[in-house]
Parts: C-alpha cells; structure tokens; sequence
C-alpha cells in the first residue's frame, strides 16, 4: 500500500523559475504577458501529475517576511527591488493572475506574514515527517537540511525533474542533510547575500563538521586545526558564522495555519489543461 504524502511548493520559487525561464511572448485578455502564470499553472500541474500527492499547499512568502535583516543587514541585500521594476519584467505582476488560477482548480495556498515561506513550510516537514512522506518542491538549497528518510526535496525541470534524497546531499556537499545548515553557515551563502569564513570552502566545512560534528566544537577545539591560515579565519568571522546559522537554520516552530485534512487534493489534476484554466477564468 502507497504511504500517503504531502507535497509543499514553494511558490514564489515556483514563479521566478517559470517567469525567467520562459519566452515573454504570450500576451492575455489585458495586453499583458502571462507567460509566468502559464509556467507556473502548466508547471504546478505537471508536477501534480508525476508526484500524485495525497495532500498539497503552495506557501508564497509574503511582504512581511520577518526579522532576519535585523541580524544581518546584508541578509538578501543583493536582491532586486521590483517596486522599481516595470511590469513587464516583474514576475509578481502576474502574482494576482496565479492565485486566480488556483483558486479555480481548488488548490490551498497560504501567504506569510511575520516570517518566510522556508520557515512555514519546515513547520510542515517537522509536524507531520513521522506520519506520511513529505516532498518539497524548490531550487532553494535551505532546504537540503530537512531531508531525511521520509522527506525529500523535488527540483522540477519538466522530463529532468528529479528527487533529492540523503545520497544526494551526501554526494554533493560530504555531509549528511542534518549538517548542510551549519555548512553554509561555514562557507555562506551568495544567493541570500551571506558571506561565510574567508578561504573555508564547501570541502574544508564538511571535512571540519566531519571531523567536530558542530559548529561549537569546531570553535572548543580551533587549537587542533592544522592550517594556521584556516583556523585564524575561523577566528576572526566567528561572529558571522553563528549569525549565518541564525539566519539559515529552519526550527520548523511556526503555527501551522492548516491542518493537514485541509490540504486534502479535491480533485484529478490529470483533468486540468492549462490553457483551459486560463480561459475560464478569463486571462485569456
């Protein structure tokens, strides 16, 4: 008998995967494009398809996504203000559009307030991991951390989609998932503007996590470090690695804004086209 599983999406990683990665060339019913929420729908449903979920929510992250810059001020500094993008090349004007379209094919959704989709969706993973199968789909490598036997992550890409399990985490960065927080807390992280310690690399991290097991005893036991080079840096960025972790590790503590017999899929999304979507509710 097929264990029962949830499917958690990351939405907003959903839509700049589809909104970049695909022609700006089709237009709706306004003149607009609406090349993002065909990617998105046409992407979500796909993935729907091959996953077969028992239970589903797509958690977006909202205005508000909480108190992380006032540890770091740097923390997604090197994001793009798009309140200074035109329309036609920001993927949230075409936001309202996707929340249309889900609410047709009667799909859960949930926007964050006061925190970020990554921790609400860990939430999930840590509640229900011990009931049923859990499966996240994101590029976001934060994630990595919460894999484990019955939780993996699944990077859509179409016919290449593919699973990430522990083998694969193990293989990609030499440690096991429980370590990849305090890993990138070592080395950084560019994509959310973190830096980590000058000249630590993801071999040297995993050989130290390896080697000490924790950041704290990494640091009880810096004499014990061969490079002088290696244990100085750690030294003076000290205070930036504990930030990092702080800023990187998913406590999976937020309140859960649905339980999981609300997530129930309702319906055969075999049975959904995304143009046909798209038509009934008039954005094209």
């Amino acid at each position: 008998m097929k264990r029962q599983s949830l499917l958690l999406v990351d939405g907003h990683n959903l839509l700049f995967q589809m909104f970049y990665g695909m022609p700006n060339k089709i237009y709706g019913k306004d003149g607009m494009s609406c090349h993002g929420v065909i990617g998105f729908i046409g992407g979500l449903l796909k993935s729907l398809t091959i996953n077969n979920p028992d239970y589903l929510l797509i958690v977006f992250d909202g205005e508000d996504s909480g108190n992380r810059r006032e540890i770091n001020s740097n923390y997604k500094a090197n994001r793009i203000d798009y309140s200074q993008v035109p329309i036609s090349e920001n993927p949230f004007s075409q936001y309202p559009q996707i929340l249309k379209a889900l609410d047709y094919i009667n799909i859960k959704y949930y926007e964050t307030d006061g925190y970020e989709a990554d921790d609400l969706i860990a939430s999930y993973v840590k509640h229900y991991q011990d009931e049923i199968k859990v499966l996240i789909q994101s590029n976001d490598t934060d994630f990595l951390q919460l894999i484990n036997q019955n939780v993996n992550i699944f990077k859509y890409r179409g016919k290449n989609s593919k699973r990430l399990t522990e083998k694969e985490v193990v293989l990609n960065f030499g440690v096991t998932p429980d370590k990849i927080a305090l890993l990138k807390s070592l080395v950084g992280d560019k994509s959310d503007n973190l830096i980590g310690v000058s000249k630590v690399g993801v071999k040297t991290a995993a050989k130290l996590l390896n080697k000490f097991n924790t950041i704290e005893n990494i640091y009880h036991n810096i004499d014990s470090i061969e490079s002088e080079s290696i244990r100085s840096n750690l030294i003076t960025d000290k205070d930036t690695v504990f930030k990092n972790y702080a800023l990187i590790n998913l406590t999976g503590e937020i309140e859960l804004p649905y339980h999981l017999d609300e997530l129930k899929c309702k319906a055969n999304y075999q049975d959904y086209k995304t143009f046909e979507v798209l038509k009934k509710i008039n954005i094209l």
